[in-house]
């Protein structure tokens, strides 16, 4: 065992196991004495069997195999460790796209990226020998699409900025506790490092919905009434006033939104992004008049 090695990087990509799957783990491995798959290495260092390891630290008498594998960089390890991982069947869907992106990171750098830096590679210009560009490659093997690759390393890339301000985040962000769009996880990378502490405190902000009560229900009827009541024209007037300035700031906010972000309305996102603004088209059409008779 002194033979061993820990690498924290190759570690942090191994997906955690709960108290009780390693337990059962533990147990299985005590019933027969020895531990059956064998311990992958790199020059020493673990890159599959890490969980193992622990159990053989608590229990040095059983019997177990050492396999030492030969990469030519290190990058090469990172990207068979996220492929291996990624075979796993208990992987949430966080977790799977999380070892997709580290795994896009590590090839990029390693057909190029290394050599220039990751945002510098070529990939996307450069293909390799089946062909394929790297974000290609990687999507036909993990069966998802182009964007899907590149939204995953954006992804991960959020997880391990949200990790290194708040550590232990990253369990709750892949096991699925926390859930928040992946974008808002992206941004926490983009954040100036002053910035990311807060915004990673608040992946953990849960907004809580809470069915209108009958009687609840009552007050916003009584309420209605009351405003019916009332001769509130020259407030509605000043309402309408209000609502007309909001659609116009709607509006001059698209337009900005789409002037700094042009790929949003380019073939590849076009659709995406039409049906996130059909949620407020919908809204629009499902409003009738009378709505405060409405239950």
């Amino acid at each position: 065992m002194e033979s061993l090695k820990i690498d924290k990087e190759f570690e942090m990509l191994i997906p955690p196991l709960t108290v009780d799957e390693y337990e059962q783990l533990k147990s299985n491995i005590l019933a027969e004495s020895k531990i059956f798959n064998p311990i992958f290495t790199w020059n020493g260092y673990i890159i599959d069997g890490h969980h193992r390891y622990h159990i053989l630290s608590e229990h040095p008498e059983l019997k177990y195999k050492i396999v030492e594998k030969e990469f030519s960089s290190r990058f090469e390890v990172l990207s068979w460790i996220c492929n291996n991982q990624l075979g796993r069947r208990n992987l949430t869907p966080e977790n799977k796209k999380y070892l997709i992106g580290k795994r896009y990171e590590a090839e990029k750098m390693s057909h190029g990226g290394a050599r220039r830096g990751a945002e510098f590679s070529t990939d996307q210009n450069s293909l390799l020998k089946n062909g394929l560009t790297t974000r290609q490659k990687i999507a036909k093997e993990t069966k998802t699409s182009e964007g899907y690759v590149a939204r995953a390393e954006r992804f991960a890339k959020g997880v391990d900025a949200a990790e290194e301000a708040v550590p232990g985040i990253k369990e709750e962000i892949l096991s699925g506790k926390i859930k928040k769009p992946e974008g808002v996880i992206a941004d926490i990378a983009k954040a100036p490092e002053e910035e990311r502490k807060s915004l990673t405190a608040n992946l953990r902000l849960v907004q809580k919905y809470e069915k209108p009560t009958p009687a609840m229900i009552q007050t916003i009827r009584s309420i209605c009434a009351e405003m019916k009541e009332l001769d509130t024209a020259g407030d509605v007037e000043s309402f309408l006033e209000t609502l007309e300035l909001d659609v116009e700031n709607h509006i001059v906010s698209y337009k900005f939104t789409f002037f700094h972000n042009p790929k949003l309305l380019s073939a590849e996102y076009f659709q995406r992004t039409m049906a996130v603004m059909q949620k407020m088209i919908d809204y629009i059409a499902s409003i009738k008049p009378e709505e405060c008779d409405e239950t």
